[in-house]
C-alpha cells in the first residue's frame, strides 16, 4: 500500500512502503520538527521516524517548523483541523511552544527529544533517545498533567511552562548559555556560563509570597516548579509532580562561592533540600518582586522580570508517555 505523508514544505512528499496493519480510527497526527534542533539533525532524523508512526495506523502530517512564528501557526492549524495529537521532534523550546498552545484543547503533545539540553523529556521520565521514545510513544497512553503559568505584574505579559520557572540566577545562567559560543552544548555551555555570570551578580533581597507565606531573603535563586529539574539532572525540585497541582518553590539564599560549590553536587541527587541556605515547600501561587528588576525564566527561556507571579493551571494538557 502507498502511503501519502503531507509535507508542509512542497506539493506532496510521498514515502512509499508497505503499511501492516492499520487501526480501524487511525490517530491524526502533526508531526512538527525543528529542522534547527540537534545541530540539524532533526532534518535529517525525522524520515524513518515518521514511517514508524503510519506503519502503526497513524494519519501523519509533516510540518518543518524553523521559527516560533511558523510552529505556532502550525500548531493552531493543526488543533483547528480536529488533530489528536502534535508530535514535536525538537529541543524544549519547540516543546515548551506546544505545550502552551495545546494547553486547554483536546489535541495531545508527544515529545520526541531532538535538541542539546531535552530537559522537558527527561523531568517526564521519557527517553532522550528519539528512536526509543518514539516507540515509547506509540505505546504511550494520553495523560492529563498540570501547566506552569508565569505572569508579569508590571508588564501583564503571560507565558507557561512545562518544568521549572524562576527568577535570579537561574534565569542569569539561561541566558548565558544563549549567548555562549556555538560549539558549546549541554554541561560545558553551563560551566561557562556560569563562570561568567558569577562574578558579576549583584544580589538583592527579594520578597517571595507563597500562598499567602512571607519570605525575604537575599536569594541566589527563586524556583517554582512543576517539574522536578534543570536540565538533565539538576533536581532542583526533587518531590515535584507535574499531576498534583502545586509548585514547587526553592529558594536558595546568598551563598559564597565554597558553599555553591558544595551545594551544586548535591542538587543532583535532590539532596539539598534540608541544608541550611535553602527553603523548599508547596504552594498553589508564587510572588517575587524585588526593589529592582530581576531576570526570569520558564523552561530555560527568559521571559521578563519581576515583579512576577507563577501559578499553574491544573490538568490543562494532555501528553501521551
Amino acid at each position: 500500500m502507498t502511503t501519502e505523508i503531507t509535507h508542509s514544505d512542497s506539493e506532496k512528499f510521498r514515502i512509499r512502503f508497505t503499511v501492516c496493519e492499520l487501526r480501524d480510527e487511525p490517530v491524526k497526527t502533526l508531526f512538527l520538527v525543528n529542522p534547527k534542533a540537534g545541530g540539524g539533525s532533526a532534518a535529517r532524523r525525522w524520515p524513518p521516524l515518521t514511517r514508524k508512526f503510519v506503519e502503526a495506523g497513524w494519519r501523519v502530517n509533516v510540518a518543518m517548523g524553523r521559527d516560533a512564528t511558523e510552529a505556532t501557526a502550525m500548531i493552531k492549524d493543526a488543533v483547528a483541523d480536529g488533530m489528536d495529537v502534535v508530535v514535536v521532534f525538537g529541543g524544549d523550546g519547540t516543546v515548551r511552544l506546544a505545550a502552551k498552545l495545546l494547553a486547554g484543547t483536546e489535541c495531545a503533545l508527544g515529545i520526541l527529544p531532538g535538541g542539546t539540553g531535552n530537559g522537558i523529556a527527561y523531568s517526564l521520565g521519557l527517553p532522550l533517545d528519539p528512536g526509543a521514545a518514539g516507540r515509547r510513544l506509540l505505546k504511550g497512553k494520553r495523560q492529563q498533567v498540570d501547566v506552569g503559568v508565569v505572569r508579569g505584574l508590571a508588564s501583564g505579559v503571560v507565558d507557561r511552562f512545562i518544568n521549572v520557572g524562576g527568577a535570579g540566577f537561574d534565569a542569569r545562567l539561561s541566558d548565558g548559555v544563549a549567548h555562549a559560543p556555538p560549539h558549546l552544548k549541554g554541561i560545558p555551555a553551563y560551566v561557562f556560563a556560569a563562570v561568567r555570570t558569577i562574578p558579576t551578580m549583584s544580589l538583592q533581597t527579594v520578597r517571595v509570597e507563597a500562598d499567602g507565606h512571607l519570605l525575604s531573603a537575599k536569594a541566589l535563586v527563586v524556583a517554582a516548579a512543576n517539574g522536578s529539574c534543570y536540565g538533565k539532572g539538576l533536581y532542583i525540585a526533587p518531590d515535584a509532580s507535574v499531576s498534583d497541582g502545586l509548585l514547587d518553590v526553592c529558594v536558595v539564599d546568598e551563598v559564597s562561592l565554597i558553599e555553591l560549590a558544595s551545594i551544586v553536587p548535591l542538587v543532583f541527587f535532590g539532596h539539598h533540600v534540608g541544608h541550611p541556605k535553602v527553603k523548599y515547600g508547596k504552594a498553589k501561587v508564587v510572588r517575587v518582586t524585588a526593589p529592582a528588576p530581576v531576570l526570569a525564566q520558564a523552561d530555560g527561556d527568559l521571559v521578563g522580570q519581576t515583579p512576577v507571579e507563577f501559578s499553574l493551571e491544573p490538568s490543562s494538557l494532555w501528553i501521551i508517555r
